[in-house]
C-alpha cells in the first residue's frame, strides 16, 4: 500500500500528466494507481465495520476555467465507477447553490455557507 500512494502522489501532485494527457499510457496508468488507491481505502474502512464513500468536490480551478471542463472531478467518478464504489459528486450542489462564491478565495477551501450546502447534500445523499 505504501508504494501505491508513493507513486499516486508522484503522478497526481507533481507530473500531472493525467490532466493534460489524459488518454496517454501514462495517464491510464494513473487512473489505475487511482483505482488501486480507492479499493486499498474501500479495503481498510469495511475492515473497520464502516461504509466507505468517496464524496468528489468541484475544484476551485474547475469554477474559474469559463469552460469549467472538470476533468480532476471525472476522474475520480470514473474511478468511482470503474472500482464499483460508492461515490457522491457534489458539482450539481454547489453549482446550484453557488459555485465559486461557496469558496474562500484566499484559503481556496469551502468559507462557512459552503460547508452547510456540502454538510447538507453529503447528508441527503447518506439517507438516500
Amino acid at each position: 500500500p505504501e508504494e501505491v500512494e508513493k507513486e499516486i502522489s508522484t503522478a497526481f501532485i507533481e507530473d500531472k500528466v493525467i490532466l493534460h494527457q489524459p488518454d496517454s499510457e501514462v495517464a491510464k496508468r494513473e487512473q489505475s494507481l487511482l483505482r488501486q488507491l480507492l479499493l486499498l481505502f474501500s479495503k481498510e474502512v469495511n475492515q473497520l465495520g464502516a461504509d466507505f464513500r468517496v464524496v468528489i468536490f468541484p475544484s476551485l480551478e474547475a469554477l474559474e476555467d469559463t469552460a469549467a471542463t472538470f476533468v480532476n472531478e471525472e476522474l475520480a467518478l470514473s474511478a468511482c465507477r470503474e472500482a464499483e464504489l460508492h461515490c457522491i459528486d457534489m458539482r450539481d450542489a454547489v453549482l446550484t447553490h453557488g459555485g465559486i462564491e461557496l469558496y474562500d478565495a484566499d484559503y481556496r477551501h469551502f468559507n462557512a455557507q459552503g460547508a452547510r450546502v456540502v454538510a447538507q447534500s453529503v447528508a441527503q445523499a447518506l439517507r438516500k
